[in-house]
């Protein structure tokens, strides 16, 4: 071993782990700055939708559209060979009417790091822009959408 190294055993499990020398990339400028829009959901409901409109996808089409409307927003995917889904959640919108598409399971793998309970926040701009999930002042996700 080196001072690069460090083990970790018990009875149950061996952890190694090497810090790699470099220089990291500045990750900070991927996360967007001009997220106009915010919305708060409920992890474990907002989850849930996810979920269930992503079983009618397909291998092709891998994503959920999301349309928020005033009051509303609907989770929508369809596939040819086994039909569409559309699932309601009602929450707190003002801002114009927009849809954007997203691969469920990256978000679903945000939202497991989250209590179900939890209100997260939801921000974004437009369909070709990334958005950010954030909860509380420590969790910030950044999710890239899929074309509309």
């Amino acid at each position: 071993m080196d001072e690069t190294t460090i083990t970790v055993q018990s009875a149950r499990a061996l952890v190694s782990a090497r810090l790699v020398e470099g220089h990291f990339p500045p990750y900070h400028d991927v996360i967007p700055k001009d997220c106009d829009k915010r919305v708060k959901l409920q992890a474990g409901a907002f989850r849930s939708a996810l979920r269930q409109a992503s079983i009618l996808t397909s291998e092709e089409s891998r994503s959920v559209h999301l349309q928020f409307a005033a009051g509303k927003l609907v989770v929508l995917s369809s596939a040819a060979e086994t039909g569409r889904a559309t699932v309601e959640m009602k929450i707190e919108y003002e801002y114009p009417e927009l849809e954007i598409g997203f691969n469920p399971a990256l978000l679903e793998d945000a939202l497991r790091r989250v209590p179900p309970e939890a209100e997260i926040l939801f921000e974004f701009s437009e369909p070709a822009r990334p958005a950010l999930i954030r909860y509380g002042d420590a969790f910030l996700y950044v999710a890239m959408p899929t074309v509309v």
